[in-house]
């Protein structure tokens, strides 16, 4: 495959562009929410591959397939079980299904967006595509892809369209692409010019500006069907109505005014956005109580029409608190949860976990001097990492990894329980009331993030939730963050296919 001048268009330079194209990554500090951002090149990898096969990598993880999508990024190799696009079967199979049933792959392809790409840069993906397409040598200027159901336009044209279906062009590139170039090998030279790094270990960096010199298009997400010669009147399918509808996005009539003061507010607390998640727990709290943090009182003095458009500005999803008793369940579960695991002997949520709430009853206004201290001696067996890290202590969240670590690959060696550790630690049976609180609440964000079980969240607007813990100051901020965790952790509802 080598000898290929760039642009050229194969399997390895598509998937660079959906990298290049997806939705902004997470700060490593901001994964407290979720454990991960789910747009890794791994995760982005096994979402390009359900889209070709329909089938679900969820499982797969490790080195080998993180290797494997590093090489078929770097167009250094297709070869292996983790490379579906090269098999003749599978190609055959798209190929066909893109020919004669593709509103499935369309489906498909609507979850690929929705999950993975920044619909801020789906204009220039297009642009970068057709400015690829325009000055790859090794295309037919007769060669056609779909720009818009039913409408096809040979390559040498399609520098002229100012008009794109996402959706449907996208899927007849990738058409294009797992039928005669699936590989990445033959994309070396142009990913060799479209990136560069700084030294032989370093991340590759993207420097192109493939997509730039071209004009502005305007690009649509909803696919409207076409007429089928021979019925002036044919109806839509029940299929294309189910991908109508996926495209399409829900949406409230608002009037200016709702609008205006729902951006007031994202303009007012510009700097504590990152906490706008807490403003719908603490409304649910209690709406008529005044909050240490202005912010959230005056999200409540806010009608419900700007609320919800404030979260809709900033794509929080809308909490559902329609059970008036989820925190109670949630708390239950939580506890049974713990000590199933073995992450206490303690029962430090009885009487209706008084510890917990008396963080915001009584002592919401006590501030944080250091949210995560790292006061924990990591239990290590021996070995070199004993050596090199037994002086340096590490925090909660640490210890907890640690813990579930050891349980299951070394179970003969014994870890004190997290919290029984930390009892004794802090002397929480002697300690001040608040301190408790404090603790109680940091056991619960941290430890329910470690229990986040497998699967998507159905809502693809929970990618766009994390805590800035540098916001958080007081026992209020941590009260509702410990609550929004456990509503996390119990109460959305997952998918586990991708």
């Amino acid at each position: 495959m080598d000898g290929y001048k760039a642009p050229h268009l194969c399997g390895g330079i598509l998937f660079d562009l959906f990298l290049v194209a997806r939705k902004p990554r997470k700060k490593m500090r901001n994964r407290q929410m979720t454990g991960t951002d789910n747009l890794s090149d791994v995760d982005v990898y096994k979402g390009l591959v359900y889209v070709v096969t329909g089938e679900d990598m969820g499982d797969y993880s490790g080195g080998s397939i993180r290797k494997c999508v590093s090489q078929y990024k770097c167009c250094d190799s297709s070869k292996g079980s983790y490379v579906p696009f090269t098999d003749p079967g599978i190609r055959n199979a798209f190929v066909s299904c893109m020919t004669n049933e593709k509103e499935s792959i369309y489906s498909r392809l609507i979850t690929f967006k929705n999950k993975y790409l920044n619909d801020g840069k789906c204009e220039w993906l297009i642009r970068a595509i057709v400015d690829t397409l325009q000055n790859d040598n090794y295309i037919d200027e007769e060669e056609v892809f779909e720009v818009e159901n039913g409408s096809f336009i040979p390559k040498k044209e399609l520098k002229d369209i100012r008009e794109f279906n996402f959706v449907v062009f996208i899927g007849s590139v990738l058409k294009y692409v797992i039928d005669k170039y699936p590989d990445c090998e033959s994309g070396k030279s142009t990913f060799l010019k479209w990136y560069t790094r700084c030294s032989e270990r370093s991340e590759w960096k993207f420097c192109s500006d493939i997509g730039n010199a071209l004009a502005p298009v305007k690009v649509t997400f909803e696919i409207h069907s076409t007429k089928k010669t021979g019925t002036p009147d044919s109806k839509v399918t029940v299929e294309e109505k189910k991908i109508v509808s996926l495209a399409s996005v829900e949406t409230e009539d608002f009037d200016e005014e709702t609008l205006m003061e729902a951006k007031r507010f994202c303009l007012k607390y510009e700097d504590e956005m990152d906490l706008l998640p807490l403003c719908q727990i603490a409304y649910d709290v209690d709406p008529l109580h005044r909050d240490v943090r202005k912010m959230y009182t005056d999200y409540k003095l806010s009608n419900s029409k700007v609320r919800r458009k404030i979260m809709e500005l900033k794509e929080i999803p809308i909490l559902d608190f329609a059970d008036k008793k989820w925190k109670e369940k949630c708390i239950n579960r939580y506890n049974t949860q713990i000590h199933e695991d073995g992450l206490t002997t303690k029962e430090f949520l009885y009487e209706g976990a008084k510890n917990f709430h008396r963080a915001y009853e009584r002592y919401s206004g006590y501030e944080i001097v250091d949210f995560d201290p790292r006061i924990f001696d990591r239990p290590f067996s021996g070995g070199m990492a004993q050596a090199f890290l037994k002086d340096r202590p590490t925090n909660l969240c640490n210890y907890i990894i640690d813990f579930y670590w050891y349980k299951k690959e070394e179970p003969e060696h014994y870890v004190e329980p997290p919290m029984d550790y930390l009892w004794h630690l802090c002397d929480l049976g002697g300690c001040s009331e608040n301190e408790l609180t404090y603790w109680v609440c940091k056991f619960i964000i941290t430890s329910s993030y470690q229990m986040v079980g497998d699967g998507f969240p159905i809502d693809e607007k929970w990618c766009n939730v994390s805590i800035d813990q540098e916001l958080i100051h007081t026992q209020e901020d941590m009260y509702y963050y410990a609550l929004l965790q456990l509503y996390w952790l119990y109460m959305i509802e997952r998918k586990t296919e991708i």
